[in-house]
């Protein structure tokens, strides 16, 4: 079949006489260019301290939960925090509960972690709140599925981290 949107060799031929073979999409380039910008303004040094701090809260709110963490913090990503599903509830269930009641979409795992992972993702645009507010809903997805837990236990481990204030 013919292509002509993602075709490389088309975008070649075009990019050597510094023209383009289709129209970009200019609102991406617009929006790459506002992430720059906050990431500039905030300083690199200043956004991995930030990933760092964000997950050392996401997982110190997931320890507190009692729930198992993927990976051991030394080779993870400060970028996304994976949990094992608790014993008796359905990680697909768990990202419904989530998303349709309160809110808050968590991405599952993919390929063999399909169903027994989910994720909480703290990169890009994340502050503090997002974080609290992705424990608090899970704290309450997990009671509403009748996991058994302290409410409150996750958020508090999650806010000692912030307060410290250190990465």
């Amino acid at each position: 079949a013919p292509r002509f949107y993602f075709s490389l060799p088309e975008a070649k031929k075009s990019l050597a006489k510094w023209n383009s073979a289709f129209t970009p999409n200019v609102s991406l380039f617009m929006g790459l260019e506002a992430a720059l910008d906050m990431m500039l303004a905030e300083g690199l040094p200043g956004v991995y301290a930030r990933h760092i701090r964000l997950a050392k809260a996401a997982r110190a709110a997931v320890r507190a939960l009692g729930l198992d963490l993927l990976t051991h913090d030394h080779c993870a990503s400060p970028t996304v925090t994976a949990i094992f599903g608790p014993a008796g509830i359905d990680v697909e269930e768990l990202r419904k509960v989530l998303r349709q009641e309160f809110g808050v979409t968590f991405a599952g795992g993919q390929g063999i972690l399909k169903g027994k992972i989910f994720r909480i993702a703290h990169l890009g645009f994340v502050d503090k709140m997002d974080i609290i507010i992705a424990v608090g809903a899970l704290e309450m997805a997990l009671a509403r599925l009748g996991c058994p837990l302290t409410l409150g236990a996750g958020i508090k481990a999650a806010q000692e981290i912030f307060l410290k204030g250190e990465i």
